[in-house]
Parts: C-alpha cells; sequence; structure tokens
C-alpha cells in the first residue's frame, strides 16, 4: 500500500468532516462528556467549518490516503500568534489526526514530514503544537518526531478547560 499525501480542495469537504469528527471522537469521547464532545464537533467539524477553513488564508490542509481510502490529515496555519516564538518564523499544526487502526503504519510520519517539507521550502524555522497533556502516546510520537515541549496553554473542550503542552520542531 502506498501512502499518498495531498492538498485538500473544497470537494474534500465532506471527507475532512467525517474524518475529523470521526477521529476525534474515537480518539477523546472516552475522557471527556458526550455533550462538550458533541458540541466541539459540532463547532469544528461541520462541513460549514471545514468550508470556511479551507478558504481561510494562511490555512491548509492535506490528505493522506493509502490505496485511494482516507485514512488521515493534517491542518497547518499561520493565523495564530504563538507568543513564545515571537520573532521566529513558524507555522502551527493546528490538527494531525490518524485513524487509530492505520496508527503504527507511518502515515503520522508521513504527514509530519509533508509538514518539515513545507516549511523547509518556504522558509519556516519552527513547525510547532499543542497536544492534550493526558495524551502520552501523541506525545511520544511528537518527541520521536523531534519535537520539544516550550510551554503550555489552555484548550477549550465545551465547557471544559483543558491544558495542552506546546511542543516545537526546529527546522533545519
Amino acid at each position: 500500500m502506498e501512502l499518498i499525501i495531498r492538498i485538500a480542495s473544497k470537494d474534500d469537504v465532506e471527507v475532512l468532516s467525517k474524518m475529523g469528527a470521526e477521529i476525534f471522537y474515537e480518539t477523546y469521547a472516552v475522557y471527556n462528556t458526550e455533550e462538550n464532545m458533541q458540541q466541539y464537533i459540532k463547532e469544528t467539524y461541520s462541513e460549514e467549518a471545514i468550508l470556511n477553513e479551507l478558504s481561510e488564508n494562511g490555512s491548509r490542509q492535506f490528505i493522506a490516503t493509502l490505496d485511494n481510502e482516507p485514512v488521515g490529515y493534517v491542518k497547518i496555519s499561520t493565523r495564530n500568534v504563538c507568543e513564545e516564538l515571537a520573532g521566529e518564523n513558524y507555522f502551527e499544526i493546528e490538527r494531525l489526526y490518524v485513524y487509530g487502526k492505520y496508527q503504527g503504519q507511518k502515515i503520522g510520519y508521513g504527514l509530519i514530514n509533508a509538514c518539515a517539507e513545507i516549511a523547509q521550502k518556504e522558509g519556516y524555522s519552527i513547525i510547532w503544537l499543542g497536544v492534550w497533556e493526558h495524551n502520552a502516546k501523541a506525545i511520544r510520537f511528537y518527541e520521536k518526531m523531534g519535537f520539544v515541549k516550550f510551554g503550555q496553554h489552555v484548550f477549550k473542550l465545551g465547557n471544559d478547560l483543558q491544558n495542552d503542552f506546546l511542543m516545537k520542531l526546529e527546522i533545519q
């Protein structure tokens, strides 16, 4: 099976909406209330919300497929300010999602490498992201990929305030 990563277009709204909602739910439902999960999914992964994201300046999404089957995606953005990185040229990985049944098959690795290639080509020196402090599996993955913790911020899921670690990857 060949991993293909391609830029998403407005034709991919339904796929991105479905993947985002399913993967987010699959990953976090066990840790959160159903009400908070449904509110966040409705606000973040509706087709309207995804279409708006695809139209935003400074925001891009990429879909990973195996044998034409969507298995994950990444959203990068230059819109969010990170005060801890003031003076640096950076972009954020807002989302990096892979269906659980495909984890361990180098899809996340491929998505991170695609982001690093974009950073190199476009002259960015840092890629940063926020990861929930209790998502040990994701933290280990990012550390394996060379990310280091440099701060934290609050992430609001419905009415629940959660702590995210900020992690960065310096691009050579």
